[in-house]
């Protein structure tokens, strides 16, 4: 797994359309949580590109990826590359890949903005205010 960058992250530095994004990405948990905090003690912030795909369907895979990198450049999300067996047949060697990797929202990310307010605020509140 790797590890978000350690940075202040700001949602200053967030175009308007990587905020839609995020929240998107943010709402569409498997927890139903709807604060920061929420989904720090339940952290479901996961997405894998099948659930992308899903949650924005008019959005190319050219697009979608474009977000998750730019959002991953500022330390909002990681990628956790899962990697599936090997499977050795004959004189060739196969990996198997039966997990998708993961798209994680970094948990400085989330303690951020979780701290920005004394109030438990949605992510939309948070991200737009």
């Amino acid at each position: 797994m790797q590890n978000p960058k350690e940075n202040n992250i700001e949602l200053t530095k967030l175009t308007e359309n990587e905020k839609d994004f995020l929240l998107n990405f943010l709402e569409n948990n498997g927890c139903g949580a709807e604060t920061p905090r929420e989904l720090l003690d339940d952290n479901f912030s996961c997405q894998c590109i099948e659930d992308l795909r899903y949650i924005f369907p008019n959005l190319s895979n050219n697009q979608i990826g474009g977000y998750l990198t730019s959002l991953q450049e500022k330390g909002v999300i990681y990628l956790d590359e899962r990697d599936g067996a090997v499977c050795e047949s004959s004189n060739t060697i196969k990996k198997l890949n039966f997990e998708p990797d993961l798209y994680w929202v970094s948990n400085e990310f989330l303690e951020e903005i979780a701290g920005k307010s004394s109030e438990n605020k949605t992510f939309l509140e948070l991200i737009y205010q």
